[in-house]
């Protein structure tokens, strides 16, 4: 089991920035094998 914890601080678009985070780690698993990550 994988845990991954981000801490983002003083985001001035929280919305924007969470997108941004979840297509980052879509990113990495479409990328780098299909490991799971608790997202879809």
């Amino acid at each position: 089991m994988i845990n991954q914890h981000v801490t983002i601080n003083g985001a001035i678009d929280p919305v924007s920035t969470a997108q941004q985070v979840r297509r980052m780690f879509l990113e990495l698993k479409r990328n780098y094998g299909g490991a799971d990550l608790g997202i879809a």
